[in-house]
């Protein structure tokens, strides 16, 4: 099946990455999470690139917790957590993205109770995922169920088909194997 990247705080989302993870397993994928990560000497966002860049797909479960951050973020650019980092990585690779929201009511992992000064951004990132397709979930049993439902299940490299070099289009086309060394996103018809 595909290779997934999972991606989500361990500040109030640990349990929830921990099982999507298991589910996806189940479901034959290949998964990638924080708790996998080699111990490297490198740049954390370099290394971050190094374990996305080989992944079929994000998968990113967002919450209203901000997470930790780069202690070494340089000070002229606006905060970014971790997870934050990753999703913008997704994009800078041309990696689908598959979004799951914590609503109001979910039941977050414990979270140390006080204002976090970095909640309005957090907030602001949580409103930019409604311009997207996404599914909300309450429980680790809705992010499963909303797992299943999603086109997770379907998602396989055998699934997916070489792009053509004069059908592919440059930008439009995700992940194509003549602009960017990997499998086309446009799903294999039958003929």
């Amino acid at each position: 099946m595909a290779k997934l990247f999972i991606s989500a705080t361990t500040k109030g989302l640990k349990s929830y990455r921990v099982a999507a993870a298991e589910k996806l397993r189940q479901l034959g994928h290949d998964v990638v999470v924080e708790e996998t990560f080699p111990m490297v000497h490198l740049k954390l966002t370099s290394m971050l690139a190094d374990q996305i860049a080989p992944c079929d797909a994000v998968i990113l479960l967002i919450g209203p917790v901000f997470g930790a951050r780069p202690a070494d973020w340089p000070s002229e650019l606006p905060w970014r957590s971790y997870t934050q980092l990753e999703y913008d990585i997704a994009l800078e690779l041309q990696k689908p993205v598959f979004r799951f929201i914590a609503t109001e009511a979910a039941e977050l992992d414990s979270v140390e109770s006080g204002a976090d000064p970095h909640q309005p951004l957090q907030a602001e990132y949580v409103r930019s995922m409604a311009d997207y397709l996404y599914w909300t979930f309450s429980s680790q049993g809705e992010l499963l169920t909303a797992l299943e439902k999603s086109h997770l299940a379907g998602f396989a490299r055998h699934n997916l088909r070489r792009c053509r070099w004069a059908r592919c289009l440059k930008g439009v086309v995700t992940r194509c194997r003549t602009c960017t060394g990997r499998w086309c996103g446009v799903p294999r018809t039958r003929r």
